[in-house]
């Protein structure tokens, strides 16, 4: 897993403030379930915000920018500890799986994602996002493993 927080701010409490901005274009009640999609992200954040900054307390903030609104999720001690405990329980149970004859599927975020050399996008034309070709999902094979 990996991820890069956007900003990062020790308040003069000695709390952290974690801020992730999003550009999701959603309004409404849309927001809170676009934000609903975010938690194990806010948690990976606010456990390693913890960790490196040696803070019992973090809020992590998803900062939509259209429609400027802000959702902020707040940890003391126990919810650290919770989220810590479920993040482990997650990678255990990702770590059994074998994703290596998983068809992978191009979305138009292909395009954007730092990845796109390990599933062998990277080579391929954009899909969608940067240009005028069909939105369908197809699946495509998986890259050549070596194993």
């Amino acid at each position: 897993m990996s991820g890069v927080m956007d900003r990062v701010d020790m308040l003069p409490d000695g709390s952290v403030l974690v801020v992730d901005f999003k550009t999701n274009r959603v309004q409404g009640p849309a927001v809170d379930e676009a934000a609903a999609r975010y938690a194990v992200q806010l948690d990976a954040y606010a456990v390693a915000a913890a960790r490196v900054y040696g803070a019992d307390r973090v809020t992590a903030r998803l900062h939509f920018l259209y429609p400027d609104e802000v959702r902020d999720r707040s940890y003391g001690p126990a919810e650290l500890l919770q989220a810590a405990e479920d993040l482990k329980k997650l990678a255990d149970e990702a770590s059994r799986c074998d994703l290596r004859n998983t068809p992978i599927r191009r979305i138009p975020g292909c395009d954007r994602c730092y990845f796109a050399q390990l599933c062998g996008f990277a080579a391929q034309e954009p899909c969608g996002f940067f240009d005028d070709s069909p939105e369908s999902d197809e699946d495509i094979p998986p890259a050549d493993y070596a194993g």
